[in-house]
């Protein structure tokens, strides 16, 4: 019998063959969710439930009632348009993308970017304005981008804004940026 590495997904550590994004071979154990149960329940995106069901499926476990309903519904919806003849991949059936939308796994890294620039914003740079500290995020971006992560080492700022790059995402224009650093500032995160 083989045994499948485990690989952590949004915090949760479930069997999985594969590799990580880096070609390494996915063998990562003891990650554990740094949300609260309740605060985990809490959360309905498609995405979130499907991890929670991994886990609990993961872990030889029931899923919390609610996303065990959610998914059957789900598997529902993908077993009837599969015998009615509609075109319906699982993953749209689950509610975790469509035609010309943007992935889940997107969403996710841009929401993680944003964070991590609205952190930079409040731990060092809140003495500025919000179009003064979009500026200054995009010079310190540029400072990361042509020395990669060398330049980063022992300043908090760059190894913030390195972390944002590493999410795939890039930095936003100055103007999408500072619209970001105002809903940090106007606490409606």
């Amino acid at each position: 019998m083989r045994v499948l590495p485990r690989r952590p997904i949004g915090g949760i550590v479930v069997a999985m063959p594969g590799k990580h994004a880096n070609g390494r071979e996915a063998a990562v154990e003891g990650t554990v969710s740094s949300r609260s149960p309740s605060a985990a329940m809490s959360d309905t995106r498609p995405i979130a439930r499907l991890r929670r069901v991994m886990d609990a499926l993961a872990r030889l476990k029931q899923p919390h009632p609610a996303d065990a309903a959610w998914f059957v519904a789900s598997a529902g919806r993908y077993q009837a348009a599969q015998t009615s003849g509609v075109a319906l991949d699982l993953g749209q059936a689950m509610g975790l993308g469509a035609p010309g939308r943007r992935s889940w796994w997107a969403d996710e890294r841009r929401a993680r970017r944003d964070e991590l620039l609205r952190e930079l914003h409040t731990r060092h740079l809140s003495h500025l304005s919000p179009g003064q500290a979009a500026t200054a995020i995009r010079r310190l971006a540029a400072v990361v981008e042509a020395g990669g992560m060398q330049a980063a080492k022992g300043d908090d700022r760059l190894q913030l804004v390195a972390e944002a790059l590493s999410t795939g995402q890039p930095i936003p224009a100055a103007r999408q940026l500072k619209r970001l650093l105002k809903v940090d500032m106007n606490g409606a995160i």
